[in-house]
C-alpha cells in the first residue's frame, strides 16, 4: 500500500527517492446523495493540487499536499487495477517553477481518508473546474484482495477501468459527460 507522506519538507534531506511501489486500487463515484454526509465525517484531510508534465503509459506530475511538494511518476502495468508509482519530495518552489511545462489544468481536490474494514478509503472532493466530482479510491495489498472487495453502501458506480476518470484525463479533458 502507498502511504501518504505528511512530514514537512524541512524534515527531508535534499533529495529522497522512494523505491517504486505497486499501487493497487479500485475507484468509485460517490453518489450525490452521500457527498454531504461523507464530506462532513471526521477524517484526516489533505489539500491537494497537482498537474501533469508527461502523459501516456508513463505519467509524471507535480503534486502539492498540504503545502509539501512531490514529484510523482506512475507507469501502467497492463492491469486496470495496478500501476507502478515512485514519489520523490521536491523543493519548495518546484511546483511553481515547473508550471510552464504543465499539460492541461491544475487539479485541486480535498482528500478525506477513512478506515473501513482494515482498508484505507481516500475520498476526493474536487474543486475549481472539476467541482461536483466526488470519487472514492480503495488501496489493496494485492489484486486478489481488490477483486474480492465488496463496496460499502455509499459507493456508487465503479470507475476503476474508465480512463475518463483518471486524474491525467480530468486534467486534459475536464469532467466526463455522464
Amino acid at each position: 500500500m502507498i502511504k501518504t507522506v505528511t512530514k514537512r519538507r524541512e524534515s527531508f534531506p535534499h533529495i529522497i527517492r522512494k523505491e517504486a511501489q505497486m499501487e493497487i486500487e479500485r475507484k468509485f463515484l460517490i453518489p450525490d446523495v452521500y457527498v454531504k454526509e461523507l464530506f462532513e465525517r471526521d477524517a484526516e484531510r489533505l489539500e491537494i493540487e497537482q498537474y501533469y508534465v508527461t502523459v501516456g503509459t508513463t505519467e509524471e506530475r507535480y503534486r502539492r499536499v498540504n503545502g509539501d511538494c512531490f514529484f510523482v511518476v506512475k507507469r501502467d502495468t497492463g492491469s486496470s487495477l495496478s500501476r507502478l508509482e515512485t514519489e520523490t519530495p521536491c523543493g519548495g518552489n518546484d511546483f511553481e517553477k515547473n508550471l510552464p511545462e504543465k499539460k492541461g489544468r491544475i487539479i485541486q481536490k480535498e482528500r478525506h481518508i477513512l478506515r473501513y474494514e482494515n482498508l484505507k478509503i481516500e475520498m476526493d472532493f474536487y474543486k475549481g473546474e472539476l467541482s461536483g466530482l466526488a470519487v472514492c479510491e480503495v488501496e489493496f495489498d494485492d489484486e486478489n484482495q481488490a477483486k474480492e472487495f465488496l463496496p460499502p453502501y455509499f459507493f456508487g458506480k465503479e470507475i476503476t477501468g474508465d480512463a475518463r476518470y483518471r486524474n491525467r484525463n480530468l486534467a486534459l479533458n475536464g469532467l466526463p459527460e455522464t
